[in-house]
């Protein structure tokens, strides 16, 4: 009988035996880190050996000192904030590695505190296990919607 071990995702548990499920969590507590802690939270969750794309076909910015200094200014600005949610999932064969893909906006609160949606798009991420366990995006893209037709 196998049994089932527990994986300490951000703040949630996630049963080793459902790896779609752990994928999810790491993709919202990616989410729910970055909102809290800016720059800082997105970071904390790349590999060492991330690579990136603004969008698919971009040249690719690779390594966390590099992910670092192009993402800055997206978080540069207190009062517009990145948001995300996965929708979908799927583990590789290995079990230490899979995908994610969602839907994100950029989102900008004036001095009223009203909210505006800047942009809105779809993403892949693509994650990987750590020696400790912890799921880490080892690469990230995004694709923005075209503009609303008035």
């Amino acid at each position: 009988m196998r049994t089932l071990f527990p994986i300490l995702v951000g703040a949630s548990v996630v049963a080793a035996g459902d790896p779609k499920a752990a994928l999810m969590d790491a993709d919202r507590a990616f989410a729910r880190t970055t909102a809290e802690k800016g720059l800082d939270g997105w970071m904390g969750f790349m590999a060492d050996d991330a690579a990136k794309t603004r969008r698919p076909g971009d040249k690719l910015t690779v390594g966390k000192a590099a992910i670092r200094a192009e993402d800055a200014a997206i978080f540069a600005d207190p009062a517009k904030k990145l948001v995300w949610e996965p929708v979908d999932a799927h583990p590789f064969a290995d079990g230490k590695s899979g995908v994610t893909s969602g839907r994100y906006k950029m989102i900008a609160t004036d001095k009223d505190g009203k909210e505006t949606v800047l942009s809105t798009g779809g993403y892949v991420t693509v994650w990987r296990q750590d020696k400790h366990g912890s799921w880490k995006v080892v690469f990230d893209t995004g694709s923005p919607d075209p503009p609303a037709k008035k």
